[in-house]
């Protein structure tokens, strides 16, 4: 919090938000790191973003799994071919573990 000279918030803010991140199982403990004189925890992400996307999006209250194609045609719409070939190699993983 150091690194913050110009911060609005109170530190107890952050550790009120940190502690229930961890709760939630949001964010992990991955190390600690000495800052002049006091030992403070470091921070990693549980989830990596697109499983963090897709948990967003199917958590939605009127999600529903037909949407899926839809939603794939829309997040391909302005991609280049090589991430249009990498999501449908990824479909044809899906498919192939579905038989």
């Amino acid at each position: 919090m150091d690194h913050a000279p110009h911060k609005s918030w109170r530190n107890s803010s952050i550790h009120i938000l940190l502690n229930s991140l961890l709760e939630k199982g949001v964010i992990k403990i991955v190390g600690f790191e000495q800052t002049g004189r006091r030992i403070a925890r470091t921070f990693a992400p549980t989830v990596d973003k697109a499983e963090y996307y897709t948990q967003w999006i199917t958590s939605a209250e009127n999600f529903e799994t037909i949407q899926i194609p839809e939603i794939i045609k829309l997040l391909l719409k302005d991609a280049d071919y090589e991430t249009v070939y990498a999501s449908q190699k990824a479909v044809e993983e899906v498919l192939q573990n579905l038989q």
